[in-house]
């Protein structure tokens, strides 16, 4: 019962990482730009990635502590005023602004990967001058209060090869705003392997490879059919019809499970324990450990905030409150040790959500 109970409450335990990014006075001579704003044109614009919280690595959203354009918009006016008449107006175009976090043995790997189109605007179009990417990662013991760093780097980075360029206007392409934006949950069935959730949510894969699917117990692996070697670092992939989610993203296993429910929420089973019960494990012996590792419990993904969250009885019954009739269901059922019926649950909330949607905006 103990291990039940320590496990219950580290997997409930979900709040939101808010990043302020402080203006930096970059002094670059001679600059003959100034950005005057940020424009949004991510394909998933909920948050900016995830972080892992406490010994468990429990999963939270990131964001920034104000709306993405304004706080963006805000750090590139005072970082890089307009100094001059002469300097030529800039759009900062953000088409892609992720930071990431992976457990890596006992440290922690922190990253960030950021895409800006440099535009300037004629005639109310929006034509880009320069294309610029970055992408920065250290490790550590916890990455988490390093990712402001990581993230100004990057930005830097970006402004750096642009100055570097020769700005020729005359040569600008017209850049057209993805308006719609990807809706989280209606995933698209694409063959394919998934760098990270961005491209899983949208259905557009930068991995064309040819690649197999094998079985190992419950769960699978892919290899490359050019290379041969077996694929440890998507995020997940497609076989055309069913999805297969990298476990490498909750657990330090890389081998994929298979999503058994789609929608808001993406469902699968899966054999989870967490760091401080493999403590307890090790300390109590082998048995414990296993015995520990050997029931079932239901994973599930949330497509709007990239969270996955290990469900037990009150952080399922949670989810649930979205939907007033099945909860009422839900409280009377006794769902212990039966993964069958918490899927079931998810697949009507699913359904649910998809006639019910609210907008969060």
């Amino acid at each position: 019962m103990f291990f039940h109970v320590a496990h219950s409450i580290t997997i409930c335990a979900q709040e939101k990482y808010n990043i302020c990014l402080e203006p930096d006075n970059f002094i670059i001579n001679d600059r003959k730009f100034f950005i005057s704003s940020a424009i949004d044109n991510r394909n998933v614009r909920k948050g900016i990635g995830i972080v892992n919280k406490g010994f468990d690595n429990i999963q939270v959203p990131a964001d920034f502590c104000e709306p993405f354009e304004a706080h963006l918009s805000s750090y590139f006016q005072k970082s890089l005023p307009q100094l001059n008449v002469k300097q030529l107006n800039l759009i900062a175009v953000v088409e892609e602004f992720k930071i990431k976090e992976e457990i890596s043995g006992l440290s922690e790997k922190g990253s960030v990967d950021v895409h800006f189109s440099f535009c300037i605007e004629t005639d109310n179009k929006l034509m880009k001058v320069f294309d610029a990417k970055s992408h920065k990662q250290n490790q550590g013991l916890d990455v988490t209060l390093r990712h402001d760093d990581r993230i100004k780097k990057a930005i830097y980075d970006c402004i750096r090869q642009l100055y570097q360029s020769d700005l020729q206007i005359d040569k600008a392409t017209e850049l057209i705003l993805d308006n719609e934006n990807t809706d989280a949950g209606n995933t698209e069935k694409r063959r394919g392997i998934y760098a990270n959730i961005d491209e899983l949510l949208s259905g557009n894969s930068t991995d064309q490879s040819e690649f197999s699917i094998h079985h190992k117990d419950e769960f699978f692996y892919l290899i490359h059919k050019t290379t041969g070697k077996m694929d440890k670092k998507a995020f997940g992939f497609c076989d055309g019809r069913y999805l297969y989610i990298n476990r490498k993203n909750y657990s330090h296993n890389r081998l994929y499970a298979k999503v058994l429910t789609e929608g808001r929420y993406l469902a699968w089973i899966d054999h989870y324990v967490s760091n401080s019960e493999v403590v307890i494990g090790s300390t109590l012996g082998n048995s414990t450990y296993n015995s520990m590792a050997s029931g079932f419990d239901l994973v599930v993904l949330d497509t709007q905030t990239g969270i996955i969250s290990i469900m037990n009885k009150g952080s399922l019954g949670n989810l649930l409150r979205q939907a007033p009739v099945i909860y009422e269901e839900y409280k009377q059922t006794n769902i212990a040790n039966n993964v069958a019926k918490q899927i079931n649950f998810i697949k009507r909330l699913n359904n649910y959500l998809k006639f019910n949607q609210k907008d969060d905006n």
